[in-house]
Order: structure tokens, then sequence, then C-alpha cells
């Protein structure tokens, strides 16, 4: 059975702001949970909820989050995030990385769940190149320190850095497709769709992961909020990042709306 941990943090600095984004740096003031690439916390802010947050970065003393506004605690930590929080730790199934060379895809904030599976992958002598897009520069989070020293190519919407275009697209301009290598993709669910029917089309689902949303609440297991829809499997059990050829019914679901 899954054991959690409850543990409080500090706010040290405000590392950056983007357009309804903030990216923060927290320290442990006591223990700090053990967290393995593709695993996610519950971030508690004092005064309303604890919500899912995949951390950008966390070891033994420091804590980085990167946070869209999208609801209100959201957007309370993106424009005033509290001193004092919470960390109810750890959710989700470690993630694996495969091979000796992986892409992630990464649009927007889904980066954050990239980022850690990523670091570890390239500081173990994979070759990692990580797709990193949004709709312009001004919202692309200065990111490259929690990468490990994986390559980094941009795309935006707008052409203000990188490939214009999305992430998919700058993955074709390098002259790869999704499922030619490992690859996992984080971010809006047009691009999950994308990327999922490419991999199909090519015959490659096993070689693609993606890394589902869903309503969290309890965080344990229990309440079957998080269930990720015609799957029978629960995001903070069996995700977030789920292989693709478990997910064909999903994308029956979500992505032919």
């Amino acid at each position: 059975m899954q054991r959690y941990s409850y543990h409080s943090v500090e706010l040290v600095r405000i590392l950056w702001r983007g357009p309804r984004q903030v990216m923060l740096e927290y320290r442990y003031l006591d223990s700090a949970p053990s967290l393995s690439p593709g695993q996610f916390i519950l971030f508690w802010v004092p005064g309303s909820e604890a919500i899912p947050l995949t951390p950008l970065y966390s070891d033994a003393s420091r804590l980085v989050l990167l946070v869209v506004e999208r609801g209100p605690t959201t957007a309370r930590l993106v424009s005033s995030p509290p001193r004092h929080a919470g960390v109810i730790a750890v959710l989700g199934r470690r993630f694996t990385y495969r091979g000796d060379e992986m892409v992630f895809l990464a649009g927007g904030v889904g980066v954050a769940a990239v980022a850690m599976a990523a670091r570890e992958a390239a500081q173990s002598g994979v070759r990692v190149t990580v797709f990193y897009g949004a709709r312009s520069a001004g919202e692309l989070a200065p990111v490259e320190e929690f990468l490990g020293g994986a390559r980094v190519i941009y795309a935006t919407d707008d052409g203000s850095r990188g490939l214009r275009g999305t992430v998919l697209d700058a993955l074709h301009a390098s002259g790869l497709r999704v499922g030619d290598v490992y690859t996992v993709v984080a971010g809006p669910k047009p691009l999950l769709c994308r990327a999922y029917s490419e991999a199909a089309e090519a015959g490659q689902l096993e070689r693609l992961a993606l890394s589902i949303e869903t309503m969290v609440r309890c965080g344990l297991g229990f309440c079957g909020s998080c269930t990720i829809p015609c799957t029978g499997m629960l995001l903070c059990r069996d995700g977030p990042v789920v292989p693709a050829v478990r997910l064909g019914c999903w994308v029956v679901r979500e992505c032919q709306n």
C-alpha cells in the first residue's frame, strides 16, 4: 500500500512571472518527500485547498513549482503566493524512461509534468530532447536548469521564440515523428490527441506515453474523482503518465468529440 506524508514548506522567492503563470521556490522545513519522475503532490494553500501539482524540481531541501492560473486557488498562488504551505506526498506512479534516446513534448505548463523524467534520463546518459511550446515567448518559463542538460527546442504560435507553430511542428521539423523514439507528451488535450493519432497511424503506440489530467480530490484512491474516463484507472494511483496502449478507450471518448 502506498504511504503518504505531510511536509511543511516556506516560500524562498519568486523565480519568474509570466502571463497568468508563476515559478515559485519553496524550501522544506522538515524532511522532504522522495519524489520520482511521473509522481506529483497535493499542495495545500492555507485558507484555500490542496491542489495537485507536479513539481518542476524537488530535492532534499528545495521545491520548485510552475503554476498556471486555472481556478481560485491557482489564481491566489499566482497573484500572492503564501509564505507557508504544505505538501502531501507522494501521489502517482513512477515513470521509467526507456531506450537510449527519448523525446518529450511539452505544451505550456505541461513542461512541469515531464521535467523530472527528462532530467533523470539525461543524467543517466539517455539522449533527451525536450520540445517546449507556448503561445508566445513571454509564456515560456526559464526551465533549462531543471532539465539536467537535455536539449531544448522551442516553438511558439506567433514565432516569437523558436519555430512558429506547435511542438509537434517542431518535432516534424527536426526530422522525427511521434513514436520514432520513445515519446512522452504533456500539455493541452488537443496535443495529446494529435500525438496519439500520429503514433497509432505509424503503429508505434508502444513508444508513446501521455500525461493525463483529471480532477483530484482525496489523492488517496478512495473517492474515485480522479478516474481516467473509460479506463478503470485512477490518476492518483496509475498515472498521471500512462502508456498510450492503455488509453485507446480514453482517446475515443475524449478526442473524437
